[in-house]
C-alpha cells in the first residue's frame, strides 16, 4: 500500500453556480386625484390638478390627458393646466411606476376659467299671471334653450336691481357662483338663474309689483370683466 504522501495529487478547483431568483411583488399604485384650489368658476386663477400617488417603488411617470388636450407626461405630481378649460373638463391621471411597469388611473373634472362674452339674452317683458309664459324676468342663454336646460351663460357673479318708475329699488341681488349656499360652482351661472319674479321687495312685507315699466341694471362678471359688464334696460310688467 502506498503511503498518501507519495501520491502525485494534483490541484483542482471546484466551481459552483447558484441560481438565485429574486421575486419581486408589484405593489399597487394608491392613487387620488383633485383639482386645486383655484378651480372654482368665480376664481379666474390658473387651473391645476393635484395628484397624491403611494406604494410600488416610488419612481413614477405622471400622464394627464383630456378629450381637448393633447397627452402631457411629468415627473412631479401637480399639474398647471394651460391652455386653461373654458368650461368643465374632465382630465384622466395616470401614474405609471417606471421600476415596475404598474399603474393607476383616475380622472378628475376641472372647472373652466369663465372668459370671453357673457352669452345672455335679456328679456324685457314680465307676465306673472301663472300661465307658465314670462312669468318670470329671466336672463338666458343667447340662443334662449327650453326651460330646464341648464345652459352656461359664462357669469360667475351678476349684481341686479329692479327700480320702479318713482325710483324706489323693489328688487337687488348680489350673488357669486359656489358661495353663501349659491350652486354653480363649476359651471358659473346657467339660462335663466338669474330672475325677479315680480314681487315688490322695497316695503316691510313682499307684495305684488303693479302693472307698468321698470328699469333694470345689471352688471355681470367673469374672467373678462373682472369689473362688471353693465346692461340697462326697461322692462314692461303685465298683470
Amino acid at each position: 500500500m502506498k503511503n498518501i504522501s507519495s501520491l502525485n495529487l494534483k490541484p483542482f478547483v471546484i466551481t459552483l453556480l447558484l441560481l438565485v431568483t429574486i421575486n419581486l411583488a408589484k405593489a399597487q399604485i394608491v392613487l387620488s386625484v383633485s383639482p386645486g384650489g383655484q378651480n372654482g368658476a368665480a376664481n379666474c386663477g390658473a387651473r391645476t390638478i393635484e395628484v397624491n400617488a403611494s406604494g410600488g417603488s416610488g419612481n413614477y411617470m405622471y400622464i394627464y390627458s383630456s378629450n381637448t388636450a393633447s397627452v402631457i407626461s411629468n415627473s412631479t405630481p401637480n399639474y398647471t393646466i394651460n391652455p386653461q378649460p373654458s368650461s368643465l373638463t374632465t382630465y384622466t391621471v395616470t401614474v405609471l411606476d417606471l421600476n415596475t411597469n404598474m399603474f393607476a388611473r383616475k380622472d378628475v373634472v376641472v372647472g373652466g376659467a369663465l372668459i370671453g362674452e357673457p352669452n345672455v339674452w335679456i328679456t324685457n317683458i314680465i307676465t306673472p299671471n301663472g300661465d307658465g309664459v314670462n312669468d318670470l324676468w329671466v336672463v338666458a342663454d343667447a340662443a334662449r334653450n327650453p326651460y330646464g336646460e341648464q345652459y352656461p351663460i359664462n357669469v360667475y357673479r351678476y349684481q341686479l336691481s329692479v327700480i320702479s318708475a318713482d325710483n324706489r329699488v323693489m328688487y337687488s341681488e348680489d350673488a357669486t357662483a359656489g358661495q353663501g349656499g349659491i350652486v354653480f360652482g363649476g359651471t358659473g351661472f346657467v339660462s335663466r338663474s338669474i330672475s325677479w319674479d315680480g314681487i315688490d321687495r322695497s316695503g316691510s312685507f313682499p307684495t305684488p309689483a303693479p302693472t307698468g315699466t321698470y328699469r333694470v341694471n345689471l352688471r355681470l362678471y367673469n374672467c373678462s370683466y373682472p369689473g362688471g359688464k353693465d346692461y340697462s334696460l326697461y322692462i314692461t310688467l303685465l298683470r
